[in-house]
């Protein structure tokens, strides 16, 4: 028994099949509409070619001269009748008739839904009420009856029944004439989905502009842009009316922003967007903006007046839209039942949408052309009362510090200005990616190109029931057309409703520290611990405060701009705060990296260059912590900003006690009898300042920069990560902050304690993803192009912001600390400084800690009652690992409780047991 197996061949996904319907009905509708166009045509000709002559005698309204007449229609008989037909029954309105053919022919090539029932109801009440005004004038076209036969005037049969016989009975030549009109005027404007309000709401404001200001070059009008200007937006044309086609003229604003920008009519760049004819209607056209504004302002952009858009007739306007639930009933459908469908595209065309589609008109945005706004930066003495006690007894305070001026940074602008950006470039690229989703299927329409520092974010609006995902997974062929070294695509970009494609400049712009430190959200923030980051794609300075990170993570590979940003946050804290207020300890394994700020008096220590005292350093900060959470909790306060503002708060509550403590306020003696007042014990309050300002002293804020972890963690990684992941569980309220920096972004290096500790991080350009994951947890960082691009994670939003680092030269950094050096020399910490500074390496690196302490009083307890010495015995009864165990055996070897190692033979004990133990 044979059996027959059938191939069954697999049917294409539902919205590839919607796809090839959808290019099917668009060729069905361009031939429509060339067969309309050539029927107008057609009709014309026998329309201006009509005699009643060609018409046979069986026709009523005929003027046959006899057998042997040779028609002259130049359509022939055909012709001839359907234009006696015509003229016969509409007069002279009949020459509407081949144009309202035309109009159709060009809506539907253009992606206009106009054929429709209120379109065509639109069109027959224009073509009668046209009849009816043309059968009421007394003057005009009267010959035509006699010329070509009409029955009662050139209004034909339909203008003479309803403006004269029904109309004009009842209202007169006057009403009827009225009425007329205004059916003439809502046809014509039902025919071309043309809104005078809305027309007059965006063009009135123009009109009154070149009103006050005079033409120049031939009725080109100058435009005033203060900052940024809000101009009106363009009228929302509703579906399937045809916007104007305009041009598109890029303005920019001179340094001075009272300037008048004179438009020529020279150099336009124009938008062609006659090859993207099919996108769906309900996306606005795409306008130019070229951003010039004050960097710290809130306005994205500086918006043109209406004018100077390109409002293109293949996109159609940001009407209403709602999706056919009938037609996608059916695609669902198919999809389960994996059934053919076949979907009537015109109807899905046509249907009412599911939900209005508001979308704001797409713009090009320049913001590495932002211009600086220079702002007088006064110098900050400091105040004696700020002076912390513990540096002011160990060698006098910082009397009349001077923070270090703006003017040290070398603003170079017309080194770091950006050239003027090619719209039409940008516009080209975003064709070519909106071309190569549309090879496959994938139907979108342009938003917003937005040009930053590095790179150039082009975003795109996906159809209505368009999963981003299919976007996301064509990135290696938009990579390819665009011919972009890598991209990078957003689907969707965080807070938006647009897909973004970000591919890198050409030609980077850098930005300099300077700009970051002159604008008002470092000048005027509220931040505690201002740090300069860079500028993010939009163009708006990136300033963190480091106080409510409370530390960060700094990772990326050799010479993506992880140094150059370690050198940017430390200048923007030292123009910033005085030695009174910070406190820097750097750690730099590497040696190089820190050597130019060991004058710095603001260091509390030497710069910390061997990985033995870095132990120490971390510990010292660890010990730190702990006395000033014993001085906050003495004091009543729970962060150090409340204790340094203690007194100010002591006294404004002795004032209100005083206040309430008035005599008037408590009763008399009634025992006594006399009428006197009895007042209350009232302490000296001089007296009490006096006792507390030496126990409680202003502290100020420390700062621990450690340049690279990953040599820390190939020296000590246990005790090293121990130490810093307490530091940033605990060190926030007492005004420690670490700064963690690595080019070496391993698991082993950046260990999940450290990272789950450190929720702010920042990630500059990574080999591979496995990296981008190990600092941000996802991929990301391996698409950035380095010399300064980055990614940056809030402490208290999931969402990475990408931005360009902030850029300082060393020069710059170098003239920063020779002004700070000049005017006090550093003033170290005893404490650490006692420690770090021993001569006995050994003891140094035996120096343990109180919780070390502890494990080694009961590493001695089990040995003596055990009477056992071994690293494997001590990790199996006290659950320790490895390392610590072996470093536990070697204090006790160097305190003379154990004897030296034996090869496999036990260690000798070498004090005797305590008899009360036993």
């Amino acid at each position: 028994m044979s059996s027959t197996k059938r191939n069954v061949q697999p049917k294409p996904p539902v919205a590839a099949r919607v796809g090839d319907d959808f290019l099917k009905a668009r060729r069905q509708r361009e031939i429509g509409a060339l067969f309309c166009a050539g029927v107008a045509v057609l009709y014309f000709f026998a329309l201006i070619s009509y005699t009643p002559h060609d018409l046979p005698s069986w026709v009523p309204f005929s003027r046959p001269l006899g057998p042997e007449h040779r028609v002259v229609n130049l359509v022939g008989p055909v012709g001839a009748l359907s234009a006696g037909a015509a003229y016969h029954l509409f007069g002279a309105a009949v020459y509407f008739i081949p144009v309202m053919l035309l109009w159709f022919s060009f809506a539907t090539v253009v992606g206009f839904a106009v054929w429709r029932g209120r379109t065509i109801l639109a069109a027959a009440a224009f073509l009668i009420s046209a009849s009816c005004l043309i059968d009421l004038q007394p003057v005009f076209l009267r010959d035509w009856v006699l010329k070509y036969n009409l029955p009662h005037s050139p209004g034909g049969a339909a203008g003479h029944l309803i403006g004269h016989e029904l109309t004009g009975r009842y209202l007169g030549p006057l009403g009827s004439s009225a009425v007329m009109l205004v059916l003439y005027l809502c046809g014509l404007l039902g025919l071309t989905g043309f809104r005078p309000i809305r027309f007059g709401r965006a063009y009135v404001p123009d009109l009154a502009d070149c009103i006050h200001h005079p033409m120049v070059d031939g009725c080109q009008p100058r435009v005033v842009i203060p900052n940024a200007v809000a101009y009106p937006q363009l009228p929302d044309f509703q579906h399937g009316a045809m916007a104007p086609v305009r041009s598109i003229r890029v303005i920019e604003v001179e340094s001075d922003p009272d300037d008048i920008v004179q438009l020529g009519a020279g150099s336009i760049p124009e938008y062609d967007v006659h090859a993207s004819a099919d996108i769906p209607k309900r996306f606005p056209s795409p306008m130019i903006r070229v951003e010039e504004t004050d960097p710290g302002s809130d306005d994205g952009g500086l918006a043109l007046p209406p004018h100077e858009w390109d409002e293109a007739a293949a996109y159609g306007g940001g009407g209403k839209e709602r999706r056919p639930e009938s037609i996608l009933a059916k695609a669902r459908h198919a999809e389960l039942e994996d059934d053919s469908v076949d979907l009537d595209l015109d109807s899905v065309e046509d249907a009412v949408p599911i939900r209005e589609v508001v979308r704001p008109t797409p713009q090009i945005i320049d913001t590495a052309r932002t211009r600086r706004v220079r702002r007088e930066v006064r110098p900050v003495l400091a105040d004696p009362a700020n002076v912390p006690g513990s540096f002011y007894r160990q060698g006098g305070a910082f009397h009349g510090y001077e923070l270090p001026s703006i003017d040290l940074l070398d603003y170079e602008e017309e080194k770091h200005a950006a050239e003027v950006a090619d719209t039409s470039v940008l516009v080209e690229t975003q064709r070519v990616i909106i071309d190569t989703l549309r090879t496959f299927g994938l139907i979108v329409s342009p938003g917003d190109i937005t040009r930053g520092p590095t790179i150039t974010r082009y975003e795109i609006y996906p159809s209505v029931g368009q999963s981003v995902k299919k976007i996301a997974a064509l990135e290696a062929d938009i990579a390819r057309a665009t011919r972009a070294e890598r991209i990078n695509i957003l689907a969707p970009i965080p807070g938006r409703d647009t897909v973004g494609i970000e591919i890198a400049n050409h030609k980077k712009v850098l930005v300099p520290l300077r700009e970051l430190l002159e604008d008002k959200r470092f000048t005027d923030g509220k931040a505690q611990i201002p740090l300069a980051l860079g500028k993010d794609v939009y163009g708006n300075p990136l300033v963190a405060d480091l106080a409510a990170m409370p530390h960060l993570l700094v990772a990326g590979a050799t010479g993506s701009g992880k140094s150059v940003c370690i050198n940017s946050i430390i200048v923007s804290l030292l123009c910033r705060f005085t030695p009174e207020e910070l406190r820097f300890i750097m750690i730099d394994p590497k040696v190089v990296e820190m050597q130019m700020y060991k004058d710095l008096p603001h260091l509390a220590v030497p710069v910390v260059t061997s990985p033995k005292k870095v132990l120490l350093a971390l510990r010292w900060c660890i010990n730190e912590m702990e006395r000033r959470y014993e001085l906050f909790a003495e004091a009543g306060c729970r962060k150090l900003e409340e204790y340094n503002n203690r007194h100010v708060r002591q006294q404004q509550r002795r004032a209100r006690r005083a206040a309430a403590l008035q005599p008037e306020l408590f009763p008399r003696d009634e025992i006594g009898g006399r009428g006197s007042i009895v007042h209350p014990p009232v302490s000296d309050p001089s007296a009490d300042e006096a006792g507390d300002e030496d126990k409680h002293s202003k502290l100020p804020f420390i700062v621990v920069i450690i340049d690279e972890l990953a040599d820390l963690m190939q020296t000590a990684p246990a005790e090293v990560e121990t130490a810093i992941s307490r530091l940033c569980q605990k060190a926030r309220a007492s005004g420690i902050h670490l700064i963690v920096a690595t080019q070496s972004p391993r698991v082993d290096v950046v260990t999940g304690l450290i990272k789950a500790n450190i929720p702010s991080r920042i990630a500059f350009q990574v080999a591979s993803a496995t990296d981008s994951r190990v600092i941000l947890d996802r991929a990301g960082a391996d698409r950035l192009v380095g010399k300064g691009d980055m990614l940056y994670q809030p402490p208290d939003s999931p969402v990475l912001v990408r931005a360009q680092g902030a850029f300082v030269t060393d020069d710059e950094v170098q003239d920063i600390v020779e002004h700070c050096a000049a005017q006090s020399a550093p003033v170290f910490d005893r404490s650490i400084q006692d420690n770090l500074d021993t001569e006995n390496e050994e003891e140094a690196e035996a120096a343990m800690s109180d919780a070390d302490e502890e494990i080694l009083d009961k590493c001695i307890e089990v040995i003596l009652a055990e009477r056992k010495a071994s690293t494997s015995f001590l990790q199996r009864r006290l659950r320790l690992g490895y390392t610590r165990a072996a470093r536990m055996m070697d204090i006790l070897q160097e305190r003379g409780i154990v004897g030296p190692g034996d090869g496999a033979k036990p260690r000798e004990i070498l004090i005797a047991p305590d008899p009360d133990l036993g």
